[in-house]
């Protein structure tokens, strides 16, 4: 009984962690996404004022 209650918790702790790592995973390249198109926006953007700038 105590065995397998242990097993049990131990399967837990492992799937709660694994989620834990998967969702900070998912946020890190959340983060990443943003801030790539974040930077392509601006960069778009100095960009087309940079042509602005050359008429």
């Amino acid at each position: 009984m105590t065995y397998d209650f242990l097993m049990l918790v131990s399967i837990l702790e492992f799937v709660i962690i694994a989620y834990l790592v998967f969702i900070a995973f998912r946020l890190k390249k959340l983060c990443n996404m943003f801030a790539s198109l974040i930077c392509e926006m601006s960069d778009t953007l100095s960009h087309v004022l940079q042509c602005k700038d050359k008429d």
